[in-house]
């Protein structure tokens, strides 16, 4: 909060909530680096998901393995009809890759 009053009206500041605890979440350097990765990636277009709780179930954690995301880590999850990499953070935002080729990834704990 204070670097949002520092900052003033001069730049937009967003805080992402944790909806268990209502105190701004906390994520990892990885995580976070990960989601601006696929944001960011520039194959295809990334898919921003609004609701991620419906597609958590049975899905595997996988990391990709070759191409330009390659170490991006995240859930496999399909949607209409693909496979795609799903990197979630807390308060139901995610963003999904494009297909991903099942040789490009390995399934991690």
């Amino acid at each position: 909060m204070e670097l949002k009053d520092q900052l003033g009206s001069r730049f937009s500041v967003n805080i992402l909530w944790d909806g268990v605890t209502f105190s701004p979440a906390r994520i990892g350097d990885k995580p976070m680096q990960d989601f601006i990765t696929v944001a960011e990636s520039g194959e295809g277009t990334p898919l921003y998901l609004e609701t991620v709780s419906t597609l958590l179930k049975d899905c595997r954690k996988v990391r990709i393995i070759s191409g330009r995301l390659s170490g991006v880590e995240g859930r496999l999850v399909r949607i209409r009809k693909a496979r795609r990499v799903m990197v979630d953070l807390p308060g139901d935002l995610a963003v999904a890759t494009e297909y991903i080729r099942p040789e490009c990834m390995e399934e991690i704990g």
